[in-house]
């Protein structure tokens, strides 16, 4: 049965734990699936790919849009979203 979307709150409350752990399971585990796209990528075509690379292709994986990709990017830890940035960065310094 499809479910309307919880808020962080909404499913803390449902669980009985703290929006504060509802938020760090989260971001462990967006950090866990970044990683893991990253070593598919690598085993499937034989290339490190960018980190800006695999955020866009996660973003279409959850099917992120418009002003939630911004929420989304802050879940990841500093050390990956540094690595998004200089990607970025990067890629735009080349066109």
């Amino acid at each position: 049965m499809f479910r309307k979307p919880m808020s962080g709150s909404e499913i803390a409350k449902e669980l009985g734990v703290t929006r504060q752990a509802i938020s760090n399971v989260l971001k462990r585990s967006l950090n866990k699936v970044f990683k893991e796209v990253k070593k598919r990528h690598i085993k499937e075509c034989g290339v490190i790919p960018n980190n800006f690379e695999i955020i866009s292709e996660m973003v279409t994986m959850f099917n992120v849009e418009g002003k939630d990709i911004k929420k989304f990017y802050r879940m990841f830890s500093m050390d990956i979203k540094r690595k998004i940035e200089k990607d970025a960065e990067n890629i735009y310094r080349r066109t």
